[in-house]
Protein backbone atom coordinates (compact mmCIF):
# COMPACT_ATOMS: atom_id res chain seq x y z
CA UNK A 1 0.00 0.00 0.00
CA UNK A 2 1.32 3.44 -0.86
CA UNK A 3 0.48 6.87 0.44
CA UNK A 4 1.33 9.90 -1.66
CA UNK A 5 2.11 13.33 -0.36
CA UNK A 6 2.66 15.78 -3.17
CA UNK A 7 4.78 18.88 -2.99
CA UNK A 8 5.51 18.55 0.70
CA UNK A 9 8.80 19.99 1.89
CA UNK A 10 10.65 17.80 4.36
CA UNK A 11 13.89 17.95 6.31
CA UNK A 12 16.44 15.22 5.82
CA UNK A 13 18.60 14.72 8.90
CA UNK A 14 21.60 12.48 8.20
CA UNK A 15 23.39 10.49 10.91
CA UNK A 16 27.03 9.95 9.94
CA UNK A 17 28.58 6.58 10.76
CA UNK A 18 25.18 5.07 11.52
CA UNK A 19 25.60 1.88 9.45
CA UNK A 20 25.71 -0.35 12.53
CA UNK A 21 22.64 1.21 14.07
CA UNK A 22 21.23 -0.43 17.17
CA UNK A 23 17.75 -1.69 17.91
CA UNK A 24 17.62 1.05 20.57
CA UNK A 25 17.93 3.71 17.84
CA UNK A 26 15.10 2.16 15.83
CA UNK A 27 12.96 1.96 18.97
CA UNK A 28 13.58 5.68 19.54
CA UNK A 29 12.35 6.39 16.01
CA UNK A 30 9.17 4.48 16.80
CA UNK A 31 8.78 6.42 20.04
CA UNK A 32 8.87 9.69 18.13
CA UNK A 33 6.02 8.54 15.91
CA UNK A 34 4.10 7.35 18.98
CA UNK A 35 4.48 10.75 20.68
CA UNK A 36 3.45 12.58 17.50
CA UNK A 37 0.24 10.56 17.32
CA UNK A 38 -0.53 11.52 20.93
CA UNK A 39 0.12 15.23 20.49
CA UNK A 40 0.75 17.49 17.53
CA UNK A 41 3.30 19.54 19.49
CA UNK A 42 6.01 17.11 18.36
CA UNK A 43 7.81 17.42 15.02
CA UNK A 44 6.51 14.61 12.86
CA UNK A 45 8.92 11.93 11.73
CA UNK A 46 7.75 10.32 8.50
CA UNK A 47 10.33 7.56 8.64
CA UNK A 48 13.87 6.96 7.58
CA UNK A 49 15.88 5.91 4.58
CA UNK A 50 19.52 5.20 3.85
CA UNK A 51 22.11 7.15 1.93
CA UNK A 52 22.90 4.86 -1.02
CA UNK A 53 26.56 5.94 -1.04
CA UNK A 54 27.46 5.68 2.65
CA UNK A 55 24.68 3.43 4.01
CA UNK A 56 24.10 6.03 6.75
CA UNK A 57 20.56 6.49 8.03
CA UNK A 58 18.61 9.61 7.11
CA UNK A 59 15.63 10.70 9.17
CA UNK A 60 12.76 12.25 7.16
CA UNK A 61 10.98 14.88 9.22
CA UNK A 62 8.29 17.53 9.01
CA UNK A 63 9.61 20.87 7.80
CA UNK A 64 8.94 23.66 10.29
CA UNK A 65 8.80 26.66 7.98
CA UNK A 66 8.60 29.15 10.85
CA UNK A 67 12.09 28.30 12.02
CA UNK A 68 13.18 27.85 15.60
CA UNK A 69 12.18 29.63 18.79
CA UNK A 70 15.66 31.01 19.42
CA UNK A 71 15.64 32.99 16.18
CA UNK A 72 12.03 34.09 16.64
CA UNK A 73 12.62 35.43 20.15
CA UNK A 74 15.86 37.12 19.17
CA UNK A 75 14.00 39.02 16.45
CA UNK A 76 10.57 39.54 18.05
CA UNK A 77 10.89 39.40 21.86
CA UNK A 78 10.15 43.09 22.43
CA UNK A 79 7.26 43.01 19.95
CA UNK A 80 5.29 40.20 21.55
CA UNK A 81 3.32 40.41 24.79
CA UNK A 82 3.11 38.11 27.78
CA UNK A 83 -0.68 38.10 27.86
CA UNK A 84 -1.07 36.30 24.54
CA UNK A 85 2.08 35.34 22.70
CA UNK A 86 4.66 34.39 25.31
CA UNK A 87 2.20 32.48 27.50
CA UNK A 88 0.90 30.63 24.44
CA UNK A 89 4.42 29.64 23.40
CA UNK A 90 5.21 28.38 26.93
CA UNK A 91 1.95 26.42 27.08
CA UNK A 92 2.65 24.69 23.75
CA UNK A 93 6.19 23.79 24.83
CA UNK A 94 4.82 22.38 28.10
CA UNK A 95 2.25 20.27 26.20
CA UNK A 96 4.98 18.81 24.00
CA UNK A 97 7.18 17.98 27.00
CA UNK A 98 4.20 16.53 28.85
CA UNK A 99 3.51 14.20 25.93
CA UNK A 100 7.11 13.03 25.83
CA UNK A 101 7.28 12.49 29.60
CA UNK A 102 3.90 10.74 29.80
CA UNK A 103 5.18 8.29 27.18
CA UNK A 104 8.12 7.63 29.56
CA UNK A 105 10.72 9.37 27.41
CA UNK A 106 12.95 12.36 27.99
CA UNK A 107 14.04 15.05 25.57
CA UNK A 108 17.82 14.74 25.48
CA UNK A 109 18.68 18.07 23.92
CA UNK A 110 16.08 20.61 25.05
CA UNK A 111 16.92 24.17 23.97
CA UNK A 112 15.31 26.97 21.98
CA UNK A 113 17.01 25.81 18.77
CA UNK A 114 15.10 22.50 19.00
CA UNK A 115 11.75 24.20 19.47
CA UNK A 116 10.42 24.77 15.99
CA UNK A 117 7.33 26.28 14.49
CA UNK A 118 5.30 25.66 11.41
CA UNK A 119 4.73 29.39 11.51
CA UNK A 120 5.07 32.35 13.82
CA UNK A 121 2.74 35.28 13.38
CA UNK A 122 1.60 38.26 15.36
CA UNK A 123 -1.60 36.54 16.43
CA UNK A 124 -0.88 32.82 16.45
CA UNK A 125 1.93 30.32 16.43
CA UNK A 126 2.27 26.58 16.21
CA UNK A 127 5.10 25.16 18.31
CA UNK A 128 6.57 21.68 17.92
CA UNK A 129 9.47 20.05 19.76
CA UNK A 130 12.15 18.32 17.75
CA UNK A 131 12.44 14.90 19.35
CA UNK A 132 16.08 14.05 20.11
CA UNK A 133 16.59 10.38 19.42
CA UNK A 134 19.83 9.96 21.29
CA UNK A 135 22.32 9.81 18.41
CA UNK A 136 24.09 12.98 17.46
CA UNK A 137 23.12 13.99 13.97
CA UNK A 138 25.87 15.23 11.77
CA UNK A 139 24.03 17.61 9.54
CA UNK A 140 20.81 18.62 7.94
CA UNK A 141 20.87 17.89 4.25
CA UNK A 142 18.34 20.52 3.37
CA UNK A 143 15.05 22.06 4.22
CA UNK A 144 13.94 22.91 0.72
CA UNK A 145 15.50 20.17 -1.31
CA UNK A 146 14.01 18.94 -4.55
CA UNK A 147 13.26 15.27 -4.08
CA UNK A 148 12.55 13.16 -7.12
CA UNK A 149 11.25 10.14 -5.26
CA UNK A 150 12.24 9.17 -1.77
CA UNK A 151 11.29 5.73 -0.53
CA UNK A 152 10.93 5.63 3.21
CA UNK A 153 10.77 2.59 5.45
CA UNK A 154 8.42 4.16 7.91
CA UNK A 155 8.18 2.76 11.41
CA UNK A 156 5.00 3.67 13.17
CA UNK A 157 3.25 4.05 9.85
CA UNK A 158 1.69 0.58 9.64
CA UNK A 159 4.48 -0.64 7.39
CA UNK A 160 3.31 1.55 4.52
CA UNK A 161 5.83 3.15 2.22
CA UNK A 162 5.40 6.87 1.79
CA UNK A 163 6.50 8.59 -1.36
CA UNK A 164 7.12 12.28 -0.90
CA UNK A 165 7.60 14.35 -4.02
CA UNK A 166 8.66 17.97 -3.98
CA UNK A 167 9.05 20.43 -6.79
Amino acid sequence: MRERRNNETVILKKFNNSQGISKHFLDELKSNQHCYVLNRHIIRTYGFTKDPNSDDYILVMQYASGGDLHKYLREQFTNITWDKRKISILWQIAKGLETIHNAKFIHRDFHSGNICSSYFSKDYNSIELEFDIGIKSSNILGTKRNLEELEIDSYGNSGKHIKIEST
